[in-house]
């Protein structure tokens, strides 16, 4: 496949045990009495088509999103707290070598924040893979996922007028469907999403 390929990072390119989604949010609704449940948690980590993490905060932690993320940032968000739980799938280089090999053009879009996103990628996957890195939390007034902002910035810097992402949640599927794109829902079998997308993959070599 030649089509330039936009990437969704946690539970795409990269695995994060939920035990440190469970421990880490736990932690910030005790500081703060939000409401926790594991279920709530699982429901923030794989992202729904009908809202967006930050309304998940507040609608189902309960809590200001302002200071959960504040303080998610100042402890639990650090990468060197989240990396003992994290770990590259093993069909992410040898993919990303060959896609760079055939010239196809590569980025990434991602909800994580940049204390999170950048170090994760730099130490996992190495640097020189992609012609754009968004964290929609970093761009002044970009929504999260579902909405289509950060792939149609992305396509805008890149000057691309067609493209493919590459997700597993349901928000990366609606996000690709509303900015017009091909949407590829990689199984990890981690979860099960209830929208359809364009392609399922089993694993990142189906891109080959």
């Amino acid at each position: 496949m030649n089509k330039p390929t936009i990437f969704d990072v946690d539970g795409t390119l990269i695995h994060t045990r939920m035990e440190y989604f469970y421990e880490s949010v736990r932690k910030v609704l005790v500081e703060l009495g939000g409401n926790f449940s594991t279920e709530k948690v699982d429901l923030f980590v794989r992202g729904s088509k009908h809202t967006s993490r930050d309304r998940i905060i507040v609608e189902e932690f309960g809590v200001d999103y302002k200071e959960f993320i504040e303080l998610w940032r100042a402890d639990c968000g650090r990468f060197n707290v989240a990396k003992k739980y994290k770990s590259v799938y093993p069909d992410v280089k040898p993919v990303l070598d060959e896609l760079l090999t055939k010239g196809v053009r590569m980025a990434v879009v991602t909800d994580a924040h940049p204390h999170i996103c950048y170090p994760q990628l730099g130490h996992f996957i190495g640097r020189g893979y992609f012609s754009e890195i968004i964290s929609t939390q970093e761009v002044k007034n970009m929504r999260n996922k579902p909405a289509p902002d950060g792939l149609i910035e992305c396509m805008r810097r890149m000057k691309l007028s067609d493209a493919c992402y590459v997700g597993d949640s349901e928000s990366d599927i609606v996000a690709a469907q509303r900015a017009g794109i091909e949407s590829i829902w990689i199984d990890r079998r981690e979860h099960t999403i209830d929208i359809k997308a364009d392609r399922t993959i089993k694993t990142l070599y189906e891109l080959l």
